[in-house]
């Protein structure tokens, strides 16, 4: 029986997934509001996902919250397949609805939930504040492939990669260091 381990999301959310696929050994952790700045809770969180080692670990807690604990939980040598998914297990079970295809399709998801989801301003004002406090660095990423955000050193490595038509394609990557996530 494969196991999942799902952290945020609501008990409606739960059910929902319990219903739906009935063989799945499903663990839930719903974090405490802000828990990637308290180290501790992460450890726990961390140890919790180390003993019980499921098989996929679902991180619902929004970016970068999920991203970081995903990061901490493969340092720690996590073997479960890891998914930051944030709102999308709550838009499948019916709990949230997404905007309309037309929104989507301009790019304004994100306004459209700032609008109707009011847990989400702040975070997204605070995204704006930062790439507006930040432009420069962005700029500097895109033309040089490198930037430096507070406590974040970004470097773009260039994969060429050739193609059976001849044409080649570049993919960027932008790897944490190990000491990148320490800071967090």
């Amino acid at each position: 029986m494969p196991t999942w381990r799902r952290f945020g999301g609501n008990d409606a959310t739960e059910q929902h997934i319990r219903a739906t696929y009935p063989g799945i050994d499903l663990t839930v952790v719903v974090p405490s509001m802000g828990y990637v700045k308290r180290r501790a809770e992460r450890r726990q969180i961390v140890r919790a996902v180390l003993s019980a080692a499921p098989d996929l670990v679902l991180i619902c807690t929004g970016a970068p919250s999920s991203e970081i604990l995903a990061h901490q939980l493969r340092r720690a040598g996590s073997s479960s397949d890891i998914l930051c998914c944030g709102a999308a297990i709550e838009f499948l079970a019916g709990r949230k609805s997404r905007a309309p295809t037309w929104v989507q399709n301009l790019g304004f998801e994100w306004l459209w939930r700032a609008i109707h989801e009011p847990h989400t301003r702040s975070r997204y004002l605070a995204d704006i504040g930062f790439l507006a406090a930040n432009r420069a660095q962005f700029v500097n990423l895109r033309t040089t492939g490198s930037a430096s955000f507070a406590k974040f050193i970004l470097k773009a490595r260039t994969i060429a990669q050739t193609r059976p038509s001849g044409f080649r394609s570049i993919a960027q990557t932008w790897p944490l260091r190990e000491s990148d996530a320490r800071t967090l």
